[in-house]
């Protein structure tokens, strides 16, 4: 025997010519299915579990056994001669899955783009294919397989390897762990029988048995023959009623060695990897780990020209690439190290200052701008440009394909979609070959935004709601750092304060902010009751859930409720704040993400503005440290009920349509119809529990989930939602409809046709296809809120700088725009914002914005 080169499996060394390597397919592709709980698929709905394990095996198996001569063998759908013979062979097994049987396809593709013959023949099964093989080809042969199927064809030139289990099976190892030899095998499981495969055997004669029997008598024909030698009584007569089975089973598992195969040898030989239809595949199955495996194809090298000032060519161009290096910079805003612009056919390298003399290109008509990340290319540029020409943004356009993944770095789309890996460093080199890079993706992503029907979205929306946020995020807003010093004061003193009166409660000082700690005081000294265990198991979880439940128990979770809470306020927003405030103006200045989020919200960091709080008295006193300049006013914006107004609209339904038409407080509404009174008869406790349920209906909440929200027992929330069904059919017919799409889909709209992937709708995990379901229900609503927020910050942001007004957009977060805007123009802004707002997109229900006017952000909150 000898080891596999780069490998520690030993291979038979028996036989004539090369080793020849034998996979059963069939078997790897449901253990690949079955072989991790968690669900994989692609952004279009497509299973790839299966697909994605597999590929893993095979390519361990070429990596570490480097074969020659290789054949993946797999079954057919068509009924085989077994069938015939028995009708209820593997009749007990359920069909092939749907998910899994949609795989199979791509699982043959990549075999065969990997150079591996795959072997399938109508009528036979992959074991017979391996059988045929095996005995007919004189070489060494190592079966990859996983079951006992096979183990009659173990020889001192046959193996049997089973990767996921790392073992190596020998004639001496069946014998071992069977009691007989290799060849003795069919007529073991004649007896015994084979549940996996719905052999019946002989009824009541177990493997021990069996194997004695055959080793006794030799084989089933020879056992019946002399069938009054056998001894106990028992055994015999079990024999003797089981004849027809112990037969029809031998027939059974007895496999096929004249299946219809090529034998000549080279028709196995591994050919060289098509790499190129693997990066086909593995890009439509959306395999990013798989792909940066894959060599490069090809690299973007090529000829420079440094030039000082832009070249006659560049503007005369039907499409250039322009690719930006950054330094460091101020606030987070880097500086211009050098910039590259790539024409079909040329590359020019231009120094820093060559920047800003590129404004012209976007004012071009007849000019296609490739760029990546137009946002940030403002602020290098240090203005918005304005553009008549395309401006394509290979990031924004990356991110509407596939918006559930998680970074779109030039170097990974590259990688991806051009088979090539670039210089890690953004040089010289590293300049021209990102320029190159953009403009080949251009066509290539081009095509697949147009096949989406995504083209709209990025041209009208997106890349023109960049420069829109730039000048948000170059203005930044005011803060009051006096007001935020000596309310950092107060939150330091109250923590104080708190953490004095928890050690006086505890009998001991402790680290307030350290969960073992506070798991031993509260379980082990005080001995309040322990709930849930922490994620890691390793101890009690002393969460906000928990300690809330402990509040009515004992003072102590009380005041480490509170003592979090102030915590959270002066970590995460006032030394923020002050910190990264502009010494000079006093403004901080966020930074807003448009390829943040799945549903197309906004999102912002260094601070993040879009999670300060709203309610209570801390959500004011939050607000109130945002200000307008002297002479300025803040002006807030908020959509009254947008998502509720959609869901509305989505669903069709009369009454909610109705309610929304004649301009009825909805959560009134809703608690009159949920509760069978008249509006005048609802109280502040029936509108209270009416907007939780709308909301919470919206976001496709359970019953469980409304019954934790509410504090209300389970019956009477799964109550009060067939309730609220009852009332609004609409709304049910709707979000069975949206799930049902999105399952036939893969993927869910918005109303501008923004698409979400909703791959756990098919997850075999009960909550993971739960919650898969709530984002199919949530996504078109909250995602076509952002479509309507942005529709309107772009509408707004025109009409400001056609009326040369001075009032500037500040914010956006969730439903509300704020604006700062001059005394002396607030009516102005105030009715151009109601008109735009309320304008922006016609639905089957009315738009309405609550408008506020104040000299902070707590008094402009309407």
């Amino acid at each position: 025997m000898r080891s596999s080169p780069g490998s520690s499996i030993v291979l038979p060394k028996a036989g004539e010519g090369p080793v020849v390597y034998l996979i059963d397919g069939t078997t790897f592709v449901y253990r690949a299915h079955y072989a991790v709980k968690e669900f994989l698929s692609t952004s279009w709905g497509l299973p790839t579990k299966a697909i994605y394990v597999f590929t893993r095996m095979l390519l361990r198996v070429l990596r570490e056994l480097q074969p020659e001569y290789l054949a993946l063998c797999l079954d057919e759908k068509a009924p085989t001669f077994r069938h015939e013979a028995f009708r209820d062979y593997k009749a007990h097994r359920p069909p092939m899955p749907d998910e899994l049987a949609v795989q199979i396809p791509y699982i043959r593709e990549i075999a065969e783009a990997l150079g591996v013959r795959v072997l399938s023949v109508p009528g036979y099964e992959a074991d017979d294919l391996i059988a045929t093989l095996a005995t007919k080809l004189p070489n060494p042969v190592l079966i990859i397989a996983g079951d006992r199927d096979l183990f009659s064809l173990v020889s001192d030139r046959v193996y049997v390897w089973d990767p996921l289990r790392e073992r190596i099976i020998d004639p001496a190892e069946v014998e071992r762990r069977y009691g007989v030899p290799p060849e003795k095998m069919p007529e073991l499981r004649a007896l015994s029988g084979d549940a996996s495969d719905n052999i019946p055997g002989v009824k009541g004669i177990g493997e021990k048995t069996a194997a004695t029997l055959i080793r006794t008598f030799g084989s089933v024909e020879d056992l019946y023959a002399r069938l009054s030698e056998v001894t106990p009584a028992r055994v015999r007569r079990l024999l003797e009623e089981g004849r027809e089975s112990a037969f029809l089973s031998r027939k059974l598992v007895e496999l096929e060695t004249s299946a219809p195969v090529p034998l000549a040898l080279e028709e196995y030989r591994l050919r060289e990897p098509d790499y190129s239809r693997l990066r086909e595949l593995f890009v439509r199955l959306e395999f990013r780990k798989l792909l940066s495996e894959l060599p490069p194809s090809r690299d973007l090298s090529g000829p420079v020209n440094e030039v000082a000032e832009i070249p006659p060519e560049v503007r005369e161009t039907e499409r250039v690439a322009l690719w930006v290096s950054e330094g460091e910079g101020l606030f987070g805003r880097g500086s211009v190290s050098g910039v590259a612009l790539a024409l079909p056919g040329a590359v020019f390298l231009l120094p820093p200052e060559g920047l800003t003399a590129l404004r012209d290109l976007f004012s071009r008509e007849d000019c296609v701008c490739v760029v990546y990340d137009f946002k940030n290319l403002c602020h290098l540029m240090g203005e918005a440009p304005e553009f008549s020409g395309e401006v394509f943004d290979v990031r924004l356009a990356a991110w509407l394909l596939d918006p559930i993944r998680k970074g779109y770095e030039l170097e990974e789309l590259a990688a991806e979609r051009l088979g090539v890996r670039m210089s890690p460093d953004p040089d010289r080199g590293g300049m021209a070959e990102r320029a190159r890079a953009l403009l080949e993706l251009y066509p290539l992503l081009r095509e697949s935004l147009s096949e989406a029907g995504l083209e709209r979205l990025l041209f009208e929306v997106e890349v023109p709601l960049a420069p829109v946020l730039f000048r948000m995020e170059r203005t930044g807003i005011r803060v009051d750092r006096d007001y935020l010093r000596e309310w950092s004061g107060r939150l330091r003193e109250e923590l104080r304060t708190l953490e004095e009166e928890a050690f006086r409660l505890a009998g001991e000082p402790f680290n307030l902010r350290s969960g073992r700690e506070l798991s031993r005081i509260l379980f082990q000294k005080l001995g309040l009751p322990r709930g849930k265990r922490t994620p890691k198991g390793t101890g009690y979880s002393t969460d906000v859930e928990v300690l809330s439940e402990l509040a009515p128990l004992h003072p102590l979770p009380r005041v480490l409720l509170r003592y979090r809470t102030v915590h959270k306020i002066l970590s995460t927003y006032v030394e923020p704040l002050l910190r990264l405030a502009d010494p000079a103006t006093g403004r901080v200045h966020t930074t807003f993400h448009q390829t943040g989020t799945a549903t197309g919200r906004l999102s912002s960091s260094d601070p993040n503005l879009q999670n300060i709080p709203v309610k209570g008295e801390e959500g004011q006193a939050m607000r109130r440290a945002f200000v307008a300049e002297e002479g300025w006013v803040l002006l807030s914006a908020d959509y009254s009920q947008l998502e509720l107004r959609l869901l509305a609209h989505f669903s069709g339904d009369e009454n909610l349509r109705r309610a929304f038409a004649e301009g009825h407080d909805i959560h009134a509404a809703t608690a009159a119809e949920i509760f069978g009174v008249s509006p005048g008869e609802v109280t502040p406790e029936m509108r209270r529990l009416a907007k939780v349920i709308n909301f919470g209906i919206a976001y496709g909440m359970s019953p469980y989930g409304l019954s934790r929200e509410l504090d209300i027992d389970f019956k009477q929330a799964k109550a009060f939602i067939e309730r609220y069904f009852e009332r609004y059919p609409g709304v049910k017919r709707y979000m069975e409809e949206v799930v049902a799409e999105a399952r036939d889909k893969g993927f869910v709209k918005t109303i501008l046709g923004r698409r979400r992937p909703i791959p756990g709708l098919f997850s075999r995990e009960k909550g993971v296809r739960e919650f898969a379901e709530r984002t199919a229900i949530n996504t078109p609503i909250q995602g076509s809120g952002a479509d309507l927020v942005k529709l309107a910050m772009l509408a707004i942001d025109r009409r400001l700088r056609e009326g040369r007004l001075r009032a500037r957009l500040l914010l956006q977060v969730h439903d509300e725009l704020l604006f700062e805007v001059p005394q002396e123009e607030v009516e102005e802004v105030s009715a151009l914002v109601r008109k735009e707002m309320e304008e922006v997109y016609p639905l089957s229900v009315p738009l309405r914005v609550n408008l506020a006017v104040g000299k902070n952000w707590a008094e402009a909150k309407a």
